[in-house]
């Protein structure tokens, strides 16, 4: 983990140590001593760890002056730090639990729990501690036989309720069972995307520090089956939300903080922003997204889940739908123009300085992604990507929406030319009665 808050993970797991000295002396138990509850803890832990030091995040055996990282002693407490303080700030609430005389009540409510505490043992890749270990760690500290409810679905709760429904990236029931995550982010990511059938990860996510290099977008044309072989080969990008508009495609934006209830208080269906819908209105086609609120921890949560996507991208039970929905993002927003015209259509706000620095980190945030762009089975709005294209290509598309643009914007003047139109349509047919007339006379008097 980072330096940040070392010193905050040590005084929690010494006061749990204390606690749980205390408890020992009071039931007479012989091991009382803190450092000896520490080492048998350790010693439990130990047990399972079955991977190299190497797999788990933050350890690099190259850096030589990283001493508590040099021996597996070194590692197991850190192992024990880090899962003590992540139960202390998520799991654990001191105040009912001193109530109760015991050191295993469930918070009911996470109020207190600090945006930087969220954002680092959450959000970022390098943080991220072995769910199985977190588990073990919570059965060491209070038992199995008090275990209210699993662990898992303690930090799905916070999740949903303080991630992702609080910020509107996601409403309504996401998953209808217990999902089995390799580390709090890809919990995030499960829940994220949704999962209709809860089903283990048959390949287990690698726990690395992710690291992305400055190349572009690689746009592979690799044909796999005979499918792909007929389809015709074709550059497929997303263009700029300014040029869609020029080409009639209506982009617009639905909040979900404002439909996470139905009108009687009933459930709302499942949706979070990865889900981008095709519409089309009044002859047009276009994109329907629920609004993305943007501020400084969406890039990181962005980005992390990107990586965790990218070192994953062989592996089947991991969709690559952040990544896809990005791409999407990244070229749509990528100029000040693009963001201030899609505030106006709601499809996303932000907090940032100005439109420009915003449409700056939605330009930079797929660097280093090779992504296929291409291919149904990775990128799931292919099918919308292709049509759009097209529509940006037609010549009438883009004629009529210069025309509705330059003409037929302000109301008064749709309406001369409307009234125009009519006055020009009844002089013609009435050139063409009179015409008519004369010759019908002429035909008799010959």
């Amino acid at each position: 983990m980072s330096l940040r808050g070392n010193v905050e993970k040590k005084q929690c797991l010494d006061r749990i140590l204390h606690k749980e000295a205390q408890q020992r002396r009071s039931r007479g138990e012989a091991r009382c001593d803190p450092l000896d509850i520490k080492s048998e803890w350790k010693n439990e832990l130990s047990r399972h760890v079955d991977k190299p030091r190497e797999s788990y995040y933050d350890f690099n055996p190259l850096i030589e002056n990283e001493e508590p990282h040099r021996t597996m002693e070194g590692f197991l407490n850190m192992l024990l730090e880090d899962g003590c303080y992540i139960l202390h700030k998520f799991i654990y609430d001191e105040a009912a639990a001193a109530a109760e005389g015991g050191g295993g009540a469930v918070r009911s409510s996470w109020d207190d729990v600090d945006v930087d505490v969220r954002h680092d043992m959450i959000y970022l890749a390098d943080n991220q501690i072995p769910f199985l270990i977190l588990e073990k760690i919570n059965e060491i500290l209070i038992g199995t036989s008090r275990a209210v409810e699993p662990l898992v679905n303690v930090f799905s709760k916070y999740i949903k309720k303080d991630v992702l429904e609080w910020y509107g990236y996601a409403i309504g029931p996401r998953c209808n069972g217990t999902p089995k995550p390799n580390h709090l982010l890809h919990l995030l990511h499960i829940l994220l995307i949704g999962c209709k059938k809860p089903s283990a990860q048959t390949n287990q996510a690698p726990l690395g520090n992710i690291r992305q290099d400055e190349t572009a977008i690689e746009m592979s044309h690799v044909i796999t089956d005979a499918s792909s072989a007929k389809r015709p080969r074709s550059f497929l990008r997303w263009r700029r939300a300014k040029q869609y508009e020029m080409a009639r495609v209506d982009l617009t934006g639905v909040d979900l903080l404002s439909i996470s209830e139905g009108p009687g208080g009933e459930a709302c269906e499942a949706r979070s922003i990865l889900d981008v819908k095709q519409i089309r209105r009044c002859g047009n086609i276009g994109l329907e997204f629920p609004t993305l609120n943007v501020d400084s921890e969406t890039w990181d949560m962005l980005g992390n889940l990107i990586g965790l996507e990218q070192l994953n991208k062989t592996t089947r039970t991991f969709p690559q739908r952040v990544t896809a929905y990005c791409l999407l993002m990244s070229q749509l927003a990528c100029t000040a123009e693009d963001v201030e015209l899609l505030a106006q259509r709601r499809v996303t706000d932000h907090l940032m300085v100005d439109d420009k620095a915003c449409a700056e980190r939605f330009a930079s945030l797929c660097n280093g992604v090779v992504f296929h762009l291409d291919d149904d089975g990775s990128n799931y709005l292919r099918n919308v990507c292709v049509e759009l294209d097209q529509c940006y290509r037609s010549r009438p598309s883009k004629w009529t929406a210069w025309m509705l643009r330059e003409y037929f914007r302000n109301p008064c003047v749709t309406v001369a030319s409307v009234l125009a139109v009519i006055f020009v349509a009844f002089a013609m047919l009435q050139a063409v009665y009179a015409v008519l007339k004369i010759a019908g006379k002429v035909k008799r008097s010959d």
